[in-house]
C-alpha cells in the first residue's frame, strides 16, 4: 500500500492559524488608532477651513473694525457642528479635537472673536 505524504498535518495548520490570530490581534488596535487620528485631523482641517472662509468673507465685504482691522466673529456652534461625533471643544481661541487617544489643537488668531 502506498502512503500519501502530501498535505499538512493538523498541528501545522493550527500553528498557522495561531500566527494569523496574533497578527490580527496586533493589527486591530493599530488600525483603530490610525482611524481616530485621521478623524481628528479631518475635523481640525474643517475648523481651519471654516475660519479661513469667515476671514475671506469678512475681507470681501470690506468691513473694517473700529481699530482699523478686520473684525471676524467665528461661531462656536458652527465649529462644534463641524464634527458629527461631538469631540470638538472650543475654549477662548483654542479648538481641541479629541477622539480616543488622538488629540489635535488649533489656535485661532486673537483678532478673530470666537462667540456664540
Amino acid at each position: 500500500m502506498k502512503l500519501n505524504k502530501k498535505g499538512f498535518t493538523l498541528a501545522e495548520l493550527l500553528i498557522v492559524v495561531a500566527i494569523i490570530a496574533v497578527l490580527v490581534a496586533i493589527a486591530i488596535p493599530v488600525f483603530t488608532t490610525a482611524v481616530n487620528k485621521a478623524e481628528v485631523n479631518k475635523d481640525i482641517a474643517n475648523v481651519r477651513a471654516y475660519v479661513a472662509e469667515q476671514v475671506v468673507s469678512q475681507m470681501s465685504a470690506d468691513t473694517w473694525g473700529a481699530d482699523g482691522n478686520y473684525t471676524v466673529t467665528v461661531s462656536t456652534a458652527a465649529i462644534e457642528g463641524l464634527c458629527a461625533d461631538g469631540h470638538i471643544e472650543v475654549a477662548d481661541h483654542t479648538v481641541t479635537a479629541t477622539l480616543g487617544a488622538a488629540t489635535q489643537t488649533f489656535t485661532i488668531d486673537s483678532d478673530i472673536t470666537v462667540g456664540e
